[in-house]
């Protein structure tokens, strides 16, 4: 068999961690899986919670699977990690953590969040990184005195790989509080939060070499001893370089539980209202995006039991009969914030089926909006949209979408953060940047062109659906 250079992405999120192993244009060769048998603890309201060690077992155990699989005559040029974002925990110095995690949706830090929004001149989310450090120092501070750093998620896994602790990328401090137009650690942090900055990691791009596998952990997980280990991202930042959004003008939206978009601008996009945040991307650029609350929950909450039925007959059900503002629980944040938004649906639906393809137009209507806002305040938006997620495995709802948006919608064939991962383990080995490596190592499953008469329509029903909006309130 001919020998082949490849990569290696690892994600590790709540449930587990998944390994990909890729060749240079982005063809699989062999992967690994392994559940994390551990739920997040939530012994009190807010808390969430994992034992960090459980972490590297299961990484370890992923990654042995998948070294097993691929050709021993491979040269592996790199691996990168990527994981959930704003999970931290504190470490010791040599890397063992003091205390469970914190993990991406605890929301305990409330408190340590208003401390934390004042000191810096902005709203700050409970479930942010930096408010839960602060949470540490004040409610733990027999733990804060032994910690010698916090670390995210993907810093730990790379400590356990390399024997580097102390190093993360520029995807993952943000939450912590990082200044991304500045290119360092503000001030605040230590003078009016007490946080000393060495207990923080030195930033550096996705991509660039942090260490090396060591001899430990090469017997661990099967991978060659002395593979360079590179800066990774946040899972939702991996997955969107996975997904074939990769220039300027470019951008992806990601339909789950909820609806995010994301995309690639030259420009950073201020918001002074808070609904659009941006990321730096390694190559000067900006990663503006937005998550709305609405998306696919509704079909788990309302139409879990029929979905595949419905999913069936639908197709010709479009336009439907209805206005509706899908949002599944109290309060939105994008493409508007308002907390105390509530769902809504405006006429009387003829059967379940006319129903649920409102709640399908009413999330292409969230998805335009959020285009227009990005637009709006300066955000370029390219004529191809590159779609993920599990409601974007509906052929039938990525048509609506086209049709709604106006736009190309486009699905990848592998759009995972493993994947993502890979391509930025590529990046500066057998690429010469990030853009490149993705556009070569995607590989798209499909291309939705929007239909005339069908858009034309749905531009009409659009305007009307934020009228109805605007008699809310919500705009």
């Amino acid at each position: 068999m001919k020998r082949q250079d490849i990569v290696v992405g690892l994600d590790l999120g709540t449930g587990g961690a998944r390994a990909v192993a890729c060749t240079i244009l982005g063809t699989i060769v062999a992967s690994g899986e392994q559940i994390l048998h551990e739920e997040c603890a939530t012994r009190k309201p807010g808390h969430s919670e994992q034992d960090a060690s459980n972490w590297w077992t299961v990484t370890a155990s992923a990654l042995r699977q998948l070294t097993s699989r691929f050709n021993s005559g491979d040269r592996l040029k790199a691996i990168a990690v990527s994981s959930t974002s704003g999970t931290i925990v504190p470490i010791d110095d040599r890397g063992n953590a003091l205390a469970p995690a914190m993990m991406h949706n605890d929301t305990r830090a409330g408190k340590q969040a208003e401390e934390v929004g004042a000191a810096a001149g902005h709203p700050v989310s409970a479930t942010f990184a930096l408010p839960k450090a602060l949470w540490v120092k004040q409610e733990r501070p027999e733990v804060f005195r032994k910690a010698v750093r916090f670390v995210h998620e993907a810093d730990f896994i790379v400590g356990k790989l390399s024997g580097e602790f102390g190093v993360t990328d520029t995807f993952n401090v943000l939450k912590m509080g990082y200044d991304l137009i500045q290119n360092r650690w503000p001030d605040f942090i230590e003078t009016k939060l007490g946080i000393p900055l060495e207990m923080l990691p030195t930033v550096v791009e996705p991509g660039e070499i942090i260490g090396k596998v060591t001899t430990p952990a090469a017997h661990e997980t099967g991978l060659p001893e002395g593979t360079p280990v590179v800066a990774g991202a946040t899972d939702s930042n991996a997955a969107f370089f996975a997904s074939g959004a990769a220039r300027d003008g470019e951008w992806n939206s990601t339909l789950g539980t909820s609806l995010a978009l994301k995309g690639i601008s030259r420009d950073f996009i201020a918001d002074p209202l808070g609904r659009v945040y941006c990321h730096r991307h390694p190559e000067r650029m900006w990663l503006p995006g937005g998550a709305s609350n609405t998306g696919a929950d509704f079909m788990r909450m309302l139409f879990e039991n029929d979905y595949e039925v419905l999913n069936s007959r639908v197709a010709e059900r479009f336009p439907s009969t209805v206005l509706v503002y899908p949002l599944a629980r109290k309060g939105e944040r994008f493409p508007f914030i308002n907390n105390e938004a509530a769902g809504f649906v405006v006429g009387n639906a003829a059967d379940r089926v006319d129903l649920f393809a409102g709640y399908m137009e009413g999330v292409a209507y969230i998805e335009k909006w959020g285009y227009d806002l990005l637009e709006s305040l300066g955000a370029p938006v390219k004529e191809t949209v590159y779609a993920t997620g599990g409601g974007s495995r509906s052929n039938v709802w990525l048509q609506v979408r086209a049709n709604a948006l106006n736009r190309v919608l486009a699905r990848a064939t592998f759009a995972e953060s493993a994947m993502g991962a890979a391509i930025i383990a590529a990046s500066r080995t057998m690429y010469p940047s990030l853009s490149d490596a993705s556009k070569k190592m995607v590989q798209l499953e499909s291309k939705v062109e929007p239909e005339p008469p069908l858009a034309e329509k749905y531009e009409a029903i659009y305007l009307q659906f934020r009228d109805e909006m605007k008699k809310r309130g919500y705009e």
